[in-house]
């Protein structure tokens, strides 16, 4: 049987660990700028630049029917 080092295990663990830690913090930044994103886009068409449009709710309930028929579930109002 083969002896593994518990050094050499620690080492790929602190890989993996810091690599995962990487990922997360990459996926979750960069999916606040998308919803930034949207949230501007929103703002400056739908909106005018009001802080609240007329018929906003309505607005935001059929672009989440829209979003979530062409890219599947993540998107309710």
């Amino acid at each position: 049987m083969i002896e593994i080092k518990s050094e050499m295990i620690e080492e790929i663990k602190h890989i993996i660990i810091n690599c995962r830690e990487k990922i997360a913090y990459e996926i979750n930044h960069t999916m606040l700028f998308a919803y930034w994103n949207v949230g501007k886009i929103i703002v400056n068409n739908e909106q005018k630049g009001n802080i609240k449009a007329e018929y906003g709710k309505k607005v935001i309930k059929e672009l989440s029917k829209e979003l979530t028929r062409i890219l599947g579930s993540g998107f309710s109002v």
